[in-house]
Protein backbone atom coordinates (compact mmCIF):
# COMPACT_ATOMS: atom_id res chain seq x y z
CA UNK A 1 0.00 0.00 0.00
CA UNK A 2 2.50 2.35 1.04
CA UNK A 3 4.59 1.85 -2.34
CA UNK A 4 1.77 2.03 -4.51
CA UNK A 5 1.39 5.74 -2.49
CA UNK A 6 4.97 6.61 -3.12
CA UNK A 7 4.86 5.92 -6.87
CA UNK A 8 1.06 8.22 -6.95
CA UNK A 9 3.08 10.98 -5.23
CA UNK A 10 6.19 10.39 -7.54
CA UNK A 11 3.78 10.34 -10.29
CA UNK A 12 1.83 13.77 -9.81
CA UNK A 13 5.27 15.42 -8.82
CA UNK A 14 6.68 14.14 -12.61
CA UNK A 15 3.94 15.43 -14.47
CA UNK A 16 4.06 18.95 -12.53
CA UNK A 17 7.32 19.63 -12.92
CA UNK A 18 7.14 18.23 -16.83
CA UNK A 19 4.14 20.48 -17.51
CA UNK A 20 5.85 23.60 -15.93
CA UNK A 21 8.81 22.69 -18.24
CA UNK A 22 7.16 22.39 -20.95
CA UNK A 23 5.68 25.97 -20.56
CA UNK A 24 8.89 27.59 -19.79
CA UNK A 25 10.13 25.58 -23.33
CA UNK A 26 12.76 23.41 -21.80
CA UNK A 27 12.23 20.63 -23.94
CA UNK A 28 14.61 18.19 -22.96
CA UNK A 29 13.48 18.48 -18.86
CA UNK A 30 9.69 17.60 -20.42
CA UNK A 31 11.12 14.99 -21.83
CA UNK A 32 12.75 13.30 -18.58
CA UNK A 33 10.47 14.07 -16.83
CA UNK A 34 7.47 12.86 -18.63
CA UNK A 35 9.35 9.41 -19.13
CA UNK A 36 9.81 9.61 -15.33
CA UNK A 37 6.10 10.16 -15.31
CA UNK A 38 5.42 7.37 -17.10
CA UNK A 39 7.68 4.97 -15.42
CA UNK A 40 6.03 5.91 -11.99
CA UNK A 41 2.73 4.99 -13.65
CA UNK A 42 4.07 1.71 -15.16
CA UNK A 43 5.29 1.15 -11.37
CA UNK A 44 2.16 2.12 -9.55
CA UNK A 45 0.36 -0.47 -12.27
CA UNK A 46 2.52 -3.00 -11.20
CA UNK A 47 1.84 -2.91 -8.03
CA UNK A 48 -1.77 -2.80 -8.28
CA UNK A 49 -1.88 -5.81 -9.86
CA UNK A 50 0.46 -7.30 -7.48
CA UNK A 51 -1.79 -6.85 -5.01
Amino acid sequence: MNNRRNHLLFLALYVIIAVVTWFIKWQVATVIFGLLALNALRLYVSDKKNE
